[in-house]
């Protein structure tokens, strides 16, 4: 598994703190999803699956996909330990297998940032297929790192440029944290959308 690769960048992930602060940090995401009153979900690009572990464990029956055999690897490491019932299965979001209105609901988390925007319109679309509603999450333009290192970090407005011609789009800002130079400042890490037919 080479340094560069997904399954490097996941090597780590798992255990108590892990699994606690990733859900406190996607709180108001998580909540969106259950408002919805899924039965069935799909994660679209699962990375460490913590969301579909999660998911699971509440008592929704999921499904997690992924390109990446060794972040599939991981992530079905995760989901066992935490005894939580995800069906894994390899697939490529631009090239999505599911059947038409599979799901009641599918998602992802910090996947579509590092997609052009012909990518994220196609994989929009597709999910729209499987799904009624798809709901992400992004790194927004003020998080001022890249984890991986080909983040796009957008505003809150080119989201909605991107998707505006998918379906019907909207999208705000979740999760502040202070600005170091100036504790007094708080900006929005993260930008939680929700595209719909």
């Amino acid at each position: 598994m080479s340094a560069g690769s997904w399954g490097h960048f996941y090597a780590g992930a798992g255990g108590v703190d892990y699994f606690l602060r990733h859900l406190s940090i996607h709180a108001e995401f998580l909540k969106q999803i259950l408002s919805r009153r899924p039965r069935k979900i799909l994660e679209a690009g699962c990375g460490s699956a913590i969301m579909s572990t999660f998911f699971s464990m509440a008592g929704l029956e999921v499904v997690a996909c992924d390109r990446d055999e060794g972040v599939l690897a991981k992530a079905a490491q995760i989901s066992r330990e935490w005894n939580a019932r995800v069906r894994f299965v390899k697939q490529d979001l631009l090239d999505l297998s599911f059947a038409p209105d599979e799901f009641d609901a599918s998602f992802s988390q910090g996947v579509l940032e590092h997609m052009g925007d012909a990518d994220i319109r196609t994989v929009g679309a597709a999910l729209l297929k499987v799904s009624p509603t798809f709901i992400f999450s992004v790194p927004s333009v003020y998080y001022r790192h890249k984890d991986f290192g080909d983040e796009r970090l957008l505003t809150k407005e080119a989201w909605e440029k991107i998707l505006a011609p998918v379906g019907h789009f909207q999208a705000r800002y979740y999760y502040e944290e202070r600005v170091k130079r100036n504790f007094l400042l708080k900006r929005p890490l993260m930008i939680l959308g929700v595209l719909t037919r």
